[in-house]
């Protein structure tokens, strides 16, 4: 049978004795020790003159052994922090200052060695820089704005941003937002600056959402899935001139053609509609290309009511002789026919407009 042994023999003044575990026993209950060990500050017990150091060995954020109470701390002095920090004697941690011993500070910051901060600005005159006008005075940095003093351009407001403060898209009240242009209405909604014409979320109005697949068309919900007036986008209205059957399908407008006595004589119906009144149009009388003749000088031919016609003399000029074959011959501007046939001007007088002065 095997058997172990815990214990070495040393000599010592010509003696021998045994040498208890390393680690020692336990001494927390009531600080008391085997004959001949002391209760070290780990509340182990070590022989005296003892110098355990900490188990297990010290690392990362405390990388340091306190040997006098046997713990592992952050730091023992100043130097053992980096530039802009400082080894807070109670906790031994490295903490944000600067001291006379260790005023190294990350630049542009100096210490402030009656503070015992790294300050690099006291008031808004000290930032020159014109990205970052403000003093934040508390923790002495020039920071692009502050959230009680401002600093940003309308339609932005001052948030915190990692360890300062930035400007981002927001704002308190509508005058803070760029002002309405044409086709827009802009407000202040929920710390942003929208627009109630276009925002599915603020649509005519703060706090109006559209249902979901809606869109904002100038204040309006509208499904542009089947919308007549705003089929496929904002804006795109079905309704041209003159057509009939009007209708929007999966974000695409059709119509079942030309409203009666309508024609669409251009072929562009999906861009004008139906541009032509056939009812009175010469050139497309009842029919598109049907033209109207038979007119005579200053006498044009006329489409009334799908119909060609004769049409009266044009302005100015008159039927005296009665001869509708040859139009509407004379002129209306002359002293023996001023203004109409046979009303001739007396004296001196001359026709002017149409009438003897």
């Amino acid at each position: 049978m095997a058997r172990s042994f815990s214990v070495a023999l040393v000599f010592a003044s010509g003696a021998c004795w045994t040498v208890p575990n390393p680690r020692g026993s336990d001494c927390a209950q009531d600080g008391r020790c085997p004959e001949g060990l002391v209760c070290f500050p780990d509340w182990r017990c070590w022989p005296p003159g003892s110098q355990p150091t900490c188990d297990p060995p010290c690392y990362g954020a405390e990388p340091f052994c306190d040997e006098t109470r046997l713990r592992c701390i952050g730091c023992r002095t100043d130097a053992d922090c980096a530039s802009g920090s400082i080894c807070a004697p109670n906790v031994q941690h490295c903490r944000p200052g600067c001291s006379a011993e260790h005023p190294d500070c990350p630049a542009p910051f100096t210490c402030d060695l009656a503070r015992g901060v790294c300050a690099g600005c006291r008031l808004d005159s000290d930032c020159a820089s014109g990205a970052e006008p403000r003093c934040d005075a508390d923790r002495g940095r020039c920071m692009p704005c502050l959230p009680q003093r401002g600093g940003c351009p309308a339609g932005s407001v001052c948030v915190t941003s990692g360890d300062g403060y930035a400007c981002a898209p927001g704002c308190l009240t509508a005058a803070e937002c760029a002002p309405s242009g044409p086709g827009q209405e802009i407000a202040c909604c929920g710390g942003r600056c929208v627009d109630l014409y276009t925002s599915a979320e603020h649509c005519g109005g703060c706090g109006n959402p559209c249902r979901d697949n809606d869109s904002c068309c100038e204040g309006v919900c509208f499904d542009l899935t089947r919308s007549p007036t705003h089929c496929g986008a904002c804006g795109n209205s079905c309704y041209l001139p003159n057509v009939t059957g009007v209708a929007c399908s999966s974000s695409k407008c059709s119509n079942q053609g030309c409203q009666q006595y309508f024609g669409d004589c251009d072929r562009s119906l999906e861009t004008n509609g139906c541009e032509v009144n056939l009812s009175f149009s010469a050139d497309n009388c009842a029919s598109c290309g049907y033209r109207c003749t038979g007119g005579a000088p200053h006498r044009p031919a006329l489409c009334v009511l799908l119909g060609c016609t004769v049409g009266p003399c044009e302005s100015g000029w008159g039927d005296c002789d009665g001869q509708s074959g040859n139009g509407c011959e004379t002129p209306l501007t002359t002293s023996s026919n001023c203004g109409s046939c046979g009303v001739p001007c007396a004296g001196s007088q001359q026709c002017v407009g149409g009438r003897c002065q």
